[in-house]
Parts: structure tokens; sequence; C-alpha cells
């Protein structure tokens, strides 16, 4: 196969169209995107940036932040409204915004934001009056409480045609790339549901888009791989074109990354921590001479036990398993180099000792003995899936792979003893009280698929993993956002055996992943 350079593969289709890649391009549902905004003064947390140089706003408790909208006809048969904003800056507090109409004052409700992540999207879903209501007042957003300000992206500057007309209290980050390219999905937005709409088509839309971006590491590296698995090695699908602009986005015009941190800060040429490797597979697999794949193999180095296992810290995880161990794997075999290919079953494997216990898969397990999150559907999914997707690039720099077919059927034997009836898991599999995680869902369905075509796990296995998929596909928003996802685990065990969930492009590429696998 001809070697094209990272860079140059960019350049090639992303030149040509990225900032015409939103999901909103050929969809019959429309946006609604704020016209004006009037915010108070903020400043960013110190060392911080905003992603890709788009806009954000601040919403504060002492003052109101205040967005209208233009004016216009709704169609007859709308059935609901849906008020959204997206976090542009990543928040680790339990944060309320409370929403009201902008004349009237009347109080249409709160957003309840635990834990927000960068690129997360937030709705207030309404009934069609209310929504007619915002569009004709506008809305006020304040925080419930006292404390640092939440921030969110804010209409870009072509919204509406033309520059809006208030744009008050609005920051950029000086980065790379021009505000521009903020799709209208991310700036907030008014959607007006139709009372017919095909859910499925529009998560397609909406995925093969810079609608689906999530921040670098752990959850980009679950889109990039979905988003990889739905193009099939078509280098003209739509989802490889996104593929390509998602990259273009967190690497700099010399491929080099570009890219915010899990805490917004600046990362440069370097990856920070073992869950930010995980897209390292996705470029290794594109150039595996790129400078990107040598700074991820310094960085394992830096994170080396005496043992041989790599570990962030004192604690060693189940994510170690997708984001270091299958991309070890990867590297091994594109680079025929058989020592990495043997470290990522070092990695796999110390994995397997460590956080099996009493019969359950663990989540961590610290140099004090500590294990947590017993049975957590990511935790499964994040061993699970390293050890499948690791399995074909391990068979194919040779090394010997029986202790990695039997962890896989182990695995196996647990997500498949506790997937409840509607062909879901719950957030703790074993939980029976709980309620499912879609996300978990999505990555358990998929490596039970992705075990069952290696040859590895049989066809009850693959029937298995087709039957969570309706079920996960009833959780799409109208436009295609997968709902259902347990937030992000700073909230500790508490939240994750809450019932609080959120919508998540991370999810939409696990179940990208077990689309691809099951079809």
């Amino acid at each position: 196969m001809l070697h094209v350079s990272f860079s140059r593969w960019l350049l090639v289709s992303v030149a040509a169209g990225m900032a015409a890649l939103s999901g909103a391009e050929s969809s019959p549902l429309a946006y609604r995107i704020a016209r004006d905004v009037a915010a108070p003064a903020g400043e960013l947390r110190a060392g911080s940036r905003l992603p890709f140089g788009w806009s954000a706003f601040a919403v504060t408790h002492e003052a109101a932040t205040r967005l209208t909208w233009a004016d216009v006809p709704i169609a007859a048969g709308t059935t609901a409204g849906r008020l959204r904003v997206t976090v542009a800056l990543d928040d680790r507090a339990l944060r309320h915004i409370e929403i009201a109409l902008a004349k009237s004052g009347r109080a249409l409700g709160s957003l309840d934001l635990r834990y927000a992540q960068g690129l997360q999207m937030f709705e207030l879903v309404l009934p069609p009056e209310l929504a007619a209501a915002v569009q004709r007042e506008g809305v006020t957003l304040r925080l419930r409480a006292a404390g640092a300000p939440i921030w969110l992206f804010a209409p870009a500057p072509e919204a509406g045609g033309g520059e809006p007309a208030t744009r008050s209290g609005v920051m950029r980050s000086p980065t790379k790339l021009a505000a521009a390219l903020c799709p209208p999905e991310l700036q907030p937005h008014l959607l007006f549901v139709p009372a017919v709409f095909d859910a499925r088509a529009e998560y397609r839309r909406r995925f093969a888009s810079t609608a689906s971006l999530a921040p670098f590491g752990w959850t980009e590296g679950c889109v990039l791989e979905g988003l990889r698995a739905l193009a099939a090695g078509d280098p003209a699908s739509r989802f490889e074109l996104a593929r390509r602009a998602h990259w273009a986005l967190f690497t700099d015009a010399q491929g080099e990354l570009n890219y915010e941190n899990p805490r917004a800060g600046v990362m440069v040429g370097a990856f920070d921590n073992i869950e930010a490797l995980l897209p390292l597979a996705d470029i290794a697999l594109q150039d595996a001479t790129h400078p990107i794949v040598a700074a991820g193999v310094a960085f394992f180095a830096k994170t080396r036990r005496v043992d041989g296992v790599l570990q962030g810290g004192p604690t060693l995880s189940a994510e170690g398993s997708y984001t270091m161990g299958y991309p070890l794997a990867v590297l091994g075999a594109v680079r025929h180099e058989r020592a990495q290919a043997e470290d990522a079953v070092r990695q796999l494997l110390g994995r397997r000792d460590r956080l099996w216990h009493e019969g359950a898969l663990w989540l961590r397990h610290d140099d004090q003995g500590r294990r947590t999150f017993r049975n957590w559907a990511r935790g499964v999914t994040w061993h699970f899936l390293g050890l499948v997707r690791a399995l074909p690039y391990l068979r194919q720099a040779g090394v010997e792979v029986g202790e990695i077919e039997a962890e896989i059927r182990r695995v196996a034997a647990l997500a498949r003893l506790h997937q409840r009836p509607d062909g879901l898991w719950n957030c703790f599999i074993d939980d029976r009280a709980g309620i499912p995680d879609a996300s978990g869902s999505a990555g358990i369905a998929t490596a039970l698929a992705l075990g069952a075509r290696a040859g590895v796990l049989g066809a009850d296995d693959l029937t298995a993993a087709r039957k969570a998929i309706p079920a996960l596909e009833a959780k799409l928003t109208p436009d295609g956002f997968l709902g259902g996802v347990a937030q992000g685990n700073r909230g500790g065990e508490e939240l994750q055996r809450s019932d609080y969930r959120v919508l998540s492009t991370m999810g939409m590429g696990l179940l990208a992943q077990a689309l691809a696998a099951t079809r």
C-alpha cells in the first residue's frame, strides 16, 4: 500500500469540505440558533483554553445571561421543542442553570449539570407552546448557586446569515482554527420536533460530522474508532471524511497534536495521561511513522513500572486495556515490532490478574490493595474492548494469544450472565435494582460481536450483542444524539448508581462500533 503521510491524508479531504461537515446540512430537522447573546464578563481558569477557537459565553449566579432568537413561524404538527446549550469548558461540580422567559420572567425549568465535560450538550424539553414562547421572548440563564462561571458555546458569527446583533460578554481563545467551524448542533439552539422523524438516520448524520466531537483522549478515541468502523475502509465514506475532520481539529497545520486535556489545559505535541492514548491506535493505522506515534511511545516509557505494567500513578485501571493494550498491539503489528505486541499482552494480562476479584471485574486496583467500581459496565467495556480490539493485531504480530482468548471468553461469560431482558446492561451490571447505561451497553455489545467474529466466542454471543441494538436506538434523541449515558465517573460510585443520565458523543462512538460489529 502506498504510504501517505498523516498531514497529507488530512489535507486531501479536509480542505475540500470540513466546514460543510455538519450533520444539519441534509437533515429535515431545523436548528434555530440563538441570534443574540448578552452575558456577564468572565475569565477562563488560568492555563485553560476554549476548544478550536470557538466562541463561548459565561453563565453566572450574580448576573443573568440572555439569549434571544428571530421569531419565525413554527411548522404545523410540531410535537415538542428542545432548548439546548453545549458546555465549552469542563466543570467539576454539581451545577444547575435556571432558565426563564426573558420578558415575562416565567420559570421554564433548570438544566442539571453534574461534573459536565467539555463539548457535552444539555437540553430542556418543552411543550410546543413554551418552545414558541422561548423563540418570541428569549430566555435568561443563571446559575442557582454562587461559584465559578459555566462556559457555553456561543452563536457563531455566521448564525442567521451574518454577525449577531448582540454578542456582549462573548470570549474566544486564540488557536489555529477559525470560530466559523462550530457546528450548529453545538451552538445554543432550539430544535422543534416534527411528528415524524427518523432518529436512526439522524444519528448517522450527526455522527458523520463535527457535531460528534468529544474531548481528546478516551472519549474522542471512542468516536474515532466508531467512525473508522462505519467507514469500513471506504475513503469516500462520509464517516471517513468526518474522521479526518476530527483529526484536523486536534492537530496543527503540520499534523502535530494541539488539543485541550480533560481540565482544558493546552497540550501541544504530547500526551498527558494514560487515557489520552486511545486515539494512538487510529493514527498508527493511518501512518505508523508519524511523530504523534513516537510521542505515544515516549509516554508509554514514562508510565512503566518495575513489573512491566503501564500504570498512571498508584492505581491500575481497566481503561488501560483499551487505551494502552490495544494501541500497543496495533503498533506491534503495523511497525513489525514483536516486542510491542508482547508488551500489549503484558498490559492485558496484568489487568486480568489484578482486576478480577471474588468473581467480579473491578475498574481499579491501587497499590494499597483497594478495589473500586465492581462490575461497572464501562469498566467491563474498557477491559473487554481492549482484549477483542487487540486480538487481530496480536495474531498478525505472531505472538501467543491463548491466554487472551481465554480472558475474552471469561469476560463474555460475565457479561452474558447479567444482560437485561431488553438487551442492555445496568450501570453496575450485577445490580438488579439499577438502571442501564447506554455507553457501557454499547461497548459490551461491541466486544461480544467482535469476539464472535474473531472465532473466540459463539453465535449466542453475537445474538446477545444484536439484542442490544434496538434498545440502544430507542435512546436516541429525534436528531440522533445518544441519551441514557451514565456521566463521567468524577462523581464516584454514588453518581454512577444514581438515575442521572446525559447525552454523550462518546456513547455515540461506542454505538457506532456496535452497529458496525453486529451488521
